[in-house]
């Protein structure tokens, strides 16, 4: 098992299943809903969090009805968080894409997110899996959280390493950590092995983001995100944050003051992303990443070796490579 392609293979009645899901719950809206619900669905992505939910629950026992619940649920949830992000950022774009609030109007893209939220909660209750909103209900309340936390900082136009993972943790973290902890859950798993599970999908979450952070600053197209994007938005994230500790004070007020700017030219852009590559944000960011890495791998140590936990470990040895990081 080399690659996310052949994770995917492991699990494929799963995934398949769970398209199968989607389209019945989701594809199946009235006129109102239809064009819209299948435009926001209509890229399929990379099904990161359906994946973790299947391949954490395989690790315990065969997937069973919760467990394909849970996995619609936390993309479903995903996909509203990524609604309201878009509204909160003003985004046009995401990867590639025009946004829903850019299709049509905020009000709108506020009201189709609040409506996958609402239809998240009432299948929870229809199909009588409690058990779920006590791993959920306070991902919704981080993710929230975070969010205004993320607007506090940027409107300061500063922010340190601490309050870097507090924000990341409940904006991305806590809901990858929830798909780890609810995969588990949905197929009897211990309390103590919830608990461990809940640190690695942390830490995963953790990865991920960094991940996503060190590929703003990356040239290549090829990579899905919107380059400069995070620096327009004014988000201070890990490799800029590392590249400050690190510089004298001149260049360090320099930065700040382009970062202060009203508008963020393309050269102002490049002068960041050079100010952070000269004082090693991006090398600091994988080591970093790295260290992470080995810390979620602990954690699975001492379960029984299968597929399952060895497509978890591909998974995460596949976040971290270099060569995949900054393709």
């Amino acid at each position: 098992m080399k690659n996310l392609n052949e994770i995917k293979i492991a699990i494929k009645e799963d995934l398949v299943y769970f398209d199968s899901l989607l389209e019945k719950q989701i594809y199946t809206e009235d006129e109102l809903l239809k064009d819209k619900i299948q435009y926001l669905f209509e890229p399929k992505g990379k099904r990161i969090r359906p994946i973790l939910v299947y391949l954490i629950a395989r690790m315990f026992n065969h997937p069973n009805a919760n467990t394909h619940l849970t996995a619609f649920i936390v993309e479903i949830l995903h996909t509203a968080t990524l609604i309201h992000d878009d509204v909160v950022d003003n985004s046009s774009l995401r990867r590639g894409r025009v946004t829903s609030n850019n299709k049509w109007d905020n009000k709108t893209a506020i009201l189709l997110g609040d409506y996958l939220f609402a239809k998240c909660m009432y299948m929870i209750y229809e199909k009588s899996f409690y058990g779920l909103f006590d791993i959920i209900s306070p991902v919704l309340v981080d993710l929230s959280y975070g969010e205004l936390q993320q607007l506090k900082y940027n409107n300061k136009n500063t922010c340190d390493k601490d309050e870097y993972f507090e924000i990341i943790n409940k904006k991305t973290a806590s809901l990858i950590a929830a798909c780890c902890v609810a995969g588990a859950y949905s197929v009897g798993a211990k309390d103590s092995d919830l608990k461990q599970l809940h640190k690695f999908g942390i830490f995963i979450g953790q990865i991920y983001q960094i991940r996503d952070d060190i590929l703003d600053y990356s040239n290549n197209k090829n990579t899905g995100k919107d380059f400069g994007n995070d620096i327009t938005e004014r988000k201070m994230t890990l490799p800029l944050i590392l590249a400050l500790e690190k510089s004298p004070e001149n260049e360090k007020k320099n930065i700040i003051s382009l970062w202060e700017s009203n508008e963020t030219k393309n050269g102002d852009i490049k002068n960041i992303k050079k100010f952070v590559k000269k004082y090693n944000g991006i090398k600091d960011s994988i080591e970093i990443m790295n260290k992470l890495k080995t810390e979620a791998l602990k954690i699975l140590k001492p379960y029984e070796n299968s597929d399952y936990k060895e497509a978890l470990e591909v998974f995460l040895k596949q976040l971290t490579q270099k060569e995949q990081v900054l393709s």
